[in-house]
């Protein structure tokens, strides 16, 4: 095969490609003449954040942070 058969052969394959690629796309794009609705973000409040972060004992975060010092010295 000659270098402008390999080479039209590549550009077909990259056309089909992309073909396929816009006709997913806009598949997924399709908006069904709907609204989109808005998400409602969940942010955590500060109390129960200090409650997850006061439910590990002080002296088991510092034997986390010597460890971790002993392993980056080795």
């Amino acid at each position: 095969m000659t270098f402008y058969g390999v080479l039209k052969r590549e550009l077909d394959m990259v056309e089909k490609e992309k073909d396929e690629f816009i006709s997913d796309l806009s598949k997924f794009d399709q908006r069904k003449n709907k609204t989109p609705k808005k998400l409602a973000i969940i942010v955590p409040s500060f109390a129960s954040i200090e409650e997850i972060r006061t439910l590990f004992p002080k002296n088991i975060l510092s034997e986390d942070a010597s460890s971790m010092e002993k392993k980056s010295t080795n």
